[in-house]
């Protein structure tokens, strides 16, 4: 079975139900009203063009199903970072741009899980002297990067503290650092 809340920024976290023609506002409200155990696929879809002007933050989820941020494969919606965290189920993220361009921020983040996360054709291009990209962190399970855009970052595709992340396809350029395994 499977679960597809819809966000738009002409929706409303009030008076919405999460459906395609009664929409959330918010990613982060959309977030909040998953069950903490995923035992079948969930996808929070959105809008291709839209800008939600926020930090999307995944935290908590576990069990065996799938969790999915999308939006379409015709394009990009924008946030400004995506950071998943503490995770035991597989988390995917599609079709997504970050526009972190604080010096030390990161746009997409996996950090303590011991779930799979994939970020497939994402993209970063928003100058930040000292952020990274794409960071994995602490992590059990794997973190991949698939067809992913990083540019202009201090590090495009950082990897701390032992643990893996897997990229390829993708394009990096006017970074400091291509990666950076620690």
């Amino acid at each position: 079975s499977k679960m597809d809340i819809y966000v738009s920024s002409s929706g409303s976290d009030e008076a919405g139900n999460g459906s395609e023609a009664s929409p959330y506002k918010t990613v982060g409200y959309a977030v909040s009203v998953i069950p903490k155990t995923i035992n079948h696929n969930v996808r929070i879809v959105l809008p291709v063009g839209e800008i939600f002007a926020e930090d999307v933050v995944i935290n908590g989820f576990d069990g065996v199903g799938n969790l999915t941020l999308t939006s379409s494969a015709t394009g990009t919606a924008t946030v400004h970072t995506v950071t998943i965290e503490h995770c035991r189920c597989n988390v995917s993220v599609y079709y997504i741009t970050a526009t972190a361009a604080t010096a030390a921020s990161s746009s997409f983040v996996s950090s303590n899980n011991s779930g799979y996360v994939l970020f497939n054709s994402c993209i970063t291009t928003v100058s930040a002297a000292s952020g990274r990209s794409f960071y994995s962190a602490f992590n059990a399970g794997v973190t991949m990067c698939q067809n992913c855009t990083a540019a202009n970052k201090q590090i495009a595709f950082a990897s701390q503290y032992g643990w893996r992340m897997i990229c390829y396809g993708g394009k990096a350029s006017g970074n400091t650092t291509g990666s950076y395994p620690h």
